[in-house]
Order: C-alpha cells, then sequence, then structure tokens
C-alpha cells in the first residue's frame, strides 16, 4: 500500500513557487539530467519521515533551514518552502488525508509556519474540506506537531499519518560499513538467505513479473 499519493513542492530546494504536483504510483522512476530535481524530490520524503521525531534537527543536517529554501530569481525576504502531500487508503476517515507543512529559517534557526492536516475528498468542493489545524501556540516552532503532541490518541488523523511518515524508508547510499542495513542491497540479500521463498513472495507481491532465474540452494 503506497503512502503518498501526490506530492507538490514550492520553494523548497530546486522547486520554484507554483511548482506543479506529482502523482506517485506504487513504483516510481526519477529520470533527468543532473540539477533537475530528483535528489531534491527524495530530500522531501526524508524530512516527511523526520516530522515524528526531529524534524529541526534533519534540515539543520541538511546545512540549515536557509539552505532548504528556494534561492532562484528574488526569492524575497519572506521565503518559505512548503511540501504539500496527499495520503490514500487507509485513513482514519476512509477518505485522502492531506498534510502541508510550511517552514522558513528565522535568524538562522527552523521555523514551521504553519502545518495542517485537511480532508481531501474529491466529491466535496474545496470550501467544503473538513480541515484540522494543528496550532502552533502551544507546540515548539522549529518541530512538527508528531513529535510534540502527548494526547495523540485523541487526533486519529495526526496519529496515523505521524505513523506513515515515521515508518517511510528511503535507500540512497552505496557507501555503507559491513553490517549497515540501511542499504537496500544488503537487506535483499540478508532476506534471501535467511528465507529465499518469503524473498520471492514479497518481490512478486511487489513486482508480480518477477521471475528467479536460478536456485539459490545448488550454487
Amino acid at each position: 500500500m503506497k503512502t503518498i499519493q501526490r506530492l507538490r513542492l514550492d520553494s523548497f530546494l530546486s522547486f520554484p513557487p507554483g511548482s506543479e504536483a506529482i502523482e506517485l504510483e506504487p513504483l516510481n522512476v526519477l529520470i533527468g539530467p543532473n540539477g533537475s530535481g530528483k535528489s531534491n524530490l527524495i530530500e522531501a520524503i526524508e524530512l516527511l519521515r523526520a516530522t515524528p521525531t526531529d524534524l529541526s534537527a534533519a534540515i539543520r543536517e541538511g546545512g540549515g533551514a536557509e539552505e532548504w529554501l528556494w534561492k532562484g530569481r528574488d526569492p524575497g525576504p519572506e521565503q518559505a518552502a512548503t511540501i504539500d502531500v496527499e495520503l490514500g487508503a487507509g485513513t482514519p476517515t476512509g477518505r485522502p488525508l492531506r498534510y502541508r507543512l510550511e517552514f522558513t529559517s528565522v535568524q538562522g534557526r527552523t521555523e514551521v509556519l504553519d502545518e495542517t492536516i485537511e480532508e481531501a475528498s474529491v466529491d466535496q468542493p474545496a470550501e467544503d474540506t473538513s480541515k484540522l489545524c494543528l496550532p502552533r501556540d502551544t507546540v515548539r516552532p522549529d518541530q512538527s506537531v508528531f513529535e510534540q503532541r502527548e494526547d495523540l490518541e485523541q487526533c486519529p488523523e495526526i496519529t496515523w499519518v505521524g505513523e506513515r511518515f515515521g515508518a517511510m524508508q528511503t535507500f540512497r547510499e552505496r557507501t555503507r560499513r559491513r553490517g549497515d542495513l540501511s542499504d537496500l542491497a544488503l537487506v535483499l540479500n540478508r532476506i534471501e538467505h535467511e528465507d529465499s521463498r518469503r524473498f520471492d513472495e514479497l518481490l512478486t507481491r511487489f513486482f508480480p513479473r518477477y521471475e528467479r532465474m536460478f536456485d539459490p540452494h545448488l550454487r
């Protein structure tokens, strides 16, 4: 089950203001020249993953809030980056949810300007959409509400979105220490050696045309 159905980045890294939303499928292939935004799209997903734990630290590791803002022509003194995603099936309401995070740099520090979860029902006009705004006056301005709210059980939508973001994983680096399972190749190799039949089952579910060309037990 895919978590994100649609992703829109605005004034975020190389994505300029007014960038169009990107529709995502269960399997997505990013193709483009250097500097076209492939890595920046993955950076956005990794930033979402950090919202339930430590958003500020993730931004700081990327060079600080200023480095995450679009640096195109005349960005303006109040430039802010926005990540806007639509999440699909399995939501508490049974309908798609929309999550929006807007942040900026204030004297070199991260400041979340807006964080909103709303019901993104295609059957309702936008002005009638049920919206849940996350209040900023009771939380730290440099963190997501997911990391700070202690009464999340009273807000099932917030709990659900935070859990989905926290469960996301990305695999990019190829230079890992031996035993570091953050490398996708190492993860797949371990699963195959522990249970090759389970490995085949999982890959078939992900890619129905998958076919093993040799029996690992005959090596």
